[in-house]
């Protein structure tokens, strides 16, 4: 008996399972029914994170070895978690080099001070006797007065570099630029630190000055008002619901979660025991409530008659001219055409089909 090929019993088998398949496939399996969601309500929640207003890290543009540590007012040396204010030392580097600098500037001023002295004596003393006495050429008084200029330029000069040694010899302290809290740091007593690349020896934050920062939806961002716009904070550090207005929102949306940021200022009279790094929950009450709704854009047909979706009436899909809005990250935007809550067919375009019956999964009963 003459055997049957193995490849020819594949290929029909492989025939059957593409007939079986289509026999089953549902018609319409891709589509979906979804419900337009309104774009706004008229509270929404957020969720976020106290900030301080201010933080810094803070090194020195100058090099040199840390020989002085701060300290508080009872002489402990300056550590995390203990407050500084404004102004106060922090740490300061070996001063020697640089009061050298200042010494050897302020004795070149100092020699050129006396020389313009004497040569302004000359001057004068030339001109007498070139426009009163005229025993001296005038050759000569020019000469007196260029070298008055010359000296006036090089003091100038040397008055720049005394100012600026006394500057780097002021900033060998550093200190505090604003009042705060030390959250970190990173070197200490003898630790050798530069400008360039900057060595961080100390973080600094503010205390009292604290932000919640909380992320909403794109959608949101036009309801949002500064000033009138009131956030509920709410946190395991507060003993209440925390009522305070958005002070700002930050013009910019992120393009992975499609979200931007509002900021709310804390009071420091309000704060009780909020701290940077504290998560905190809001609820946001709106000053509008949009009409408008968002839809999945696969939801959307662009065609000649213009911009339309369909809806499921009577067992079929029907279609319903809408107004399109912007594009965002989690859909589209529908203007007009359609209410909060209709339902709407969501799917590959070609099962997208105006008049066709609705498949029997996406049927309500």
């Amino acid at each position: 008996m003459k055997q049957t090929p193995v490849y020819w019993c594949c290929g029909v088998l492989f025939f059957w399972c593409l007939a079986v398949t289509a026999v089953c496939a549902e018609p319409g399996a891709g589509l979906e029914r979804v419900t337009a969601k309104p774009m706004c309500a008229a509270e929404v929640a957020a969720t976020g994170r106290v900030i301080p207003l201010f933080s810094v890290r803070l090194g020195c543009r100058l090099s040199g070895s840390i020989t002085d540590w701060g300290v508080d007012g009872a002489g402990h040396p300056l550590d995390v978690g203990m407050s500084v204010i404004k102004g106060q030392p922090l740490f300061t580097l070996e001063q020697d080099t640089f009061r050298v600098r200042v010494t050897a500037a302020e004795a070149v001023v100092a020699e050129l001070e006396a020389k313009l002295q004497d040569k302004s004596a000359d001057e004068k003393r030339y001109q007498r006797l070139v426009e009163v006495d005229r025993t001296v050429p005038v050759k000569k008084l020019e000469e007196v007065r260029l070298d008055v200029v010359m000296i006036r330029q090089q003091l100038k000069a040397v008055q720049a570099n005394l100012e600026s040694a006394r500057l780097d010899l002021r900033d060998t302290v550093v200190r505090a630029p604003f009042d705060g809290v030390i959250t970190l740091r990173m070197k200490g007593l003898g630790d050798y630190v530069s400008g360039m690349p900057l060595v961080e020896v100390l973080e600094l934050t503010t205390a009292d000055r604290l932000e919640a920062e909380l992320k909403l939806p794109e959608s949101y961002m036009t309801q949002v008002v500064p000033g009138k716009s009131v956030v509920a904070l709410s946190s395991p550090q507060l003993r209440g619901a925390l009522e305070l207005p958005v002070t700002r929102v930050v013009p910019a949306v992120d393009a992975v979660n499609g979200t931007f940021v509002v900021r709310v200022a804390i009071p420091p009279e309000k704060r009780e025991g909020l701290v940077p790094g504290n998560f905190v929950t809001g609820r946001l009450q709106l000053e509008t409530v949009s009409v408008e709704v968002l839809v999945p854009q696969r939801a959307v047909i662009r065609d000649a008659r213009g911009t339309a979706v369909l809806v499921p009436e009577d067992g079929k899909m029907v279609r319903r001219a809408v107004e399109l809005g912007s594009q965002l990250t989690e859909g589209v935007i529908v203007k007009a055409g359609l209410k909060p809550g209709e339902a709407v067919l969501s799917g590959p375009a070609d099962q997208l089909k105006e008049g066709a019956p609705l498949p029997e999964a996406l049927k309500i009963p």
